[in-house]
């Protein structure tokens, strides 16, 4: 597709489908799910172990050339990928990308779902395909005509798929606003309660980041919220998903000014790391709690959080993750006037910078600097801000 053709006729060709999405037959979609019985991938360490299931759907979606056969955009609670014609076969490839290959499918039988009927098949990703995921090496689809949703999926069909193609054309390029208000009122729709599960928690959270990467926060917002609760659909498989797109939605509207909205989602969102027992993400929301309660003048309870990041960082967390918290508390307890705290706080990070072989670094000169100014008369010199969300 031609690059310069594609943004002027994106909103054309998103009014055109959305617009005629009534219309599609609900044989065009098709649900089931994708049994793992073995993965491999850095990535998997968040996964259940194995086996266990993923709620998919599967849309068939016309090739740009009408002589090219169909192809399967597969949606569920992992990156999207197409099943594609392949040298007599049917590979695997990212949406996103449609030159990386991910793996293969083996059909068994005849029966594929272009037919319309249930279908089963063998599912296998090369585990260096992933890009540091977790690969679904030895797994099974099998798949069903879907049922109260297909209206509703076929209605997403076409922004997925044009989504995806925008990504590889023209990186960071602005949505149109009536495009994503149409697309926020689909996922609102497919987020309902009386709703099957959907798998779409992830297109949401990524139409999202692309609103946020150029400076439409206001309208990530909202994707945001209808991600968390359509992960919330897919239940304990999207746990760590939904808790990572309201710790998003927490930094979003600490940066829209909206504190009690932010608190709120960091909250929600430190509850289930805490469900899944998953320290180091409750280390890092505890970090971001700290500094926005700081930021608003809860010193007191700021501390704790900090205290909270402190404790789950030295459990295993990143180096500069737990420089980074011991700073945000010894600024509380400077705030509070725990001068001696303060300072034994900058000195321990300090201490594990050194220890990790980065006294050079920023973040060590920063801590230096804080050191010199609690020797410094008060208020001579402008309060260092906490670092984090």
């Amino acid at each position: 597709m031609n690059s310069r053709r594609f943004l002027p006729t994106l909103f054309a060709a998103l009014t055109f489908l959305f617009g005629h999405a009534g219309a599609a037959a609900a044989s065009r979609t098709w649900q089931g799910w994708l049994e793992v019985r073995a993965h491999a991938g850095p990535g998997c360490a968040h996964e259940p172990t194995p086996p266990y299931r993923r709620a998919v759907h599967l849309i068939a979606v016309a090739a740009d050339d009408a002589a090219a056969p169909s192809s399967w955009l597969v949606l569920g609670a992992m990156e999207p990928v197409r099943i594609v014609p392949s040298n007599g076969a049917l590979a695997l490839v990212s949406a996103e990308d449609a030159r990386r290959m991910l793996g293969r499918v083996d059909p068994v039988g005849a029966a594929g779902p272009i037919a319309g009927r249930a279908f089963m098949a063998g599912w296998a990703e090369r585990a260096d395909a992933v890009d540091g995921g977790c690969a679904f090496a030895q797994a099974e689809l099998q798949v069903e005509p879907a049922t109260a949703d297909a209206a509703a999926l076929s209605r997403v069909q076409p922004l997925l798929s044009l989504w995806a193609a925008q990504s590889r054309e023209t990186p960071g390029a602005a949505w149109p606003a009536p495009v994503v208000a149409e697309a926020l009122a689909h996922f609102e729709a497919l987020a309902q309660p009386a709703a099957p599960p959907s798998g779409l928690g992830g297109l949401a959270s990524d139409l999202a980041e692309q609103l946020w990467s150029t400076k439409r926060r206001a309208e990530a917002a909202p994707l945001l919220a209808v991600a968390a609760a359509l992960y919330a659909r897919d239940g304990e498989l999207a746990l760590r998903h939904r808790a990572l797109a309201l710790a998003r939605l927490g930094e979003l509207m600490g940066s829209l000014r909206r504190p009690a909205a932010a608190e709120a989602a960091y909250r929600e969102a430190l509850a289930l790391a805490q469900t899944r027992s998953d320290a180091r993400l409750a280390a890092r929301l505890h970090n971001h709690l700290g500094t926005l309660l700081l930021r608003g003048g809860r010193s007191d309870e700021a501390a704790q959080a900090f205290e909270q990041a402190v404790a789950g960082e030295r459990r295993g967390g990143d180096v500069f993750d737990l420089a980074v918290a011991l700073n945000n508390l010894g600024q509380s307890q400077e705030r509070r006037g725990q001068t001696a705290l303060a300072r034994r706080s900058y000195e321990d990070a300090l201490t594990v910078i050194a220890q990790a072989g980065e006294e050079g670094s920023g973040l060590a000169a920063m801590l230096r600097q804080h050191l010199e100014q609690l020797d410094a008369p008060r208020g001579s010199t402008p309060r260092a801000q906490p670092l984090g969300a």
